[in-house]
């Protein structure tokens, strides 16, 4: 009798349960190691040709981001731009940039055309090309550029003196 009182159970010095268990547990075990092996040779190649692709499409969403954000900032100042203009000569307006990137923002007069202005920006992206940013804005008289850094909250004054004909845009402190 074994230790609980069926015959077999306690009795570890039988062979025939100890042969059972080590060559059930042997070929587990190799299976296992190669399993093991194959999983992390795959794992390897997997991630060796996904990380570019990965690399890439990060690299582009941030590009995009950064383009939006300073279009955006580029529009709030020629809304800016827009309401000096059609306030009038004396008029002024501060608006708060925050600003992605360092950037110049060239101010141009649509020449030829009774259609305003409009302001450009260039963006160096990731892979070094470079993007235009063109927002319009109704000042026929605005003419000049300005350089912001990249901070946030940089006020941008803007004013249209009363003894100029044209808007003055720049950086305040």
């Amino acid at each position: 009798m074994g230790l609980y009182g069926f015959k077999g159970y306690g009795a570890m010095n039988d062979k025939k349960y100890l042969n059972f268990y080590n060559k059930f547990n042997d070929e587990v075990g190799q299976l296992s190691l190669e399993f093991l092996l194959t999983s992390l040779i795959a794992i390897l190649i997997f991630i060796t040709i996904s990380l570019p692709f990965a690399s890439m499409a990060i690299d582009s969403t941030f590009d995009i981001s950064d383009s939006l954000n300073v279009k955006s900032e580029i529009s709030k100042i020629n809304q800016g731009i827009n309401e000096v203009y059609s306030n009038g000569a004396g008029s002024k307006r501060v608006v708060y940039i925050d600003c992605p990137k360092s950037i110049d923002i060239n101010f141009y007069k649509n020449i030829g055309q009774n259609l305003g202005g409009y302001s450009i920006a260039y963006i160096t992206l990731s892979d070094e090309s470079i993007k235009t940013i063109t927002v319009l804005n109704n000042a026929d008289n605005l003419e000049g550029s300005i350089h912001l850094n990249k901070k946030i909250n940089t006020p941008l004054i803007i004013e249209w003196p009363l003894d100029s004909p044209n808007i003055n845009v720049r950086v305040g402190i």
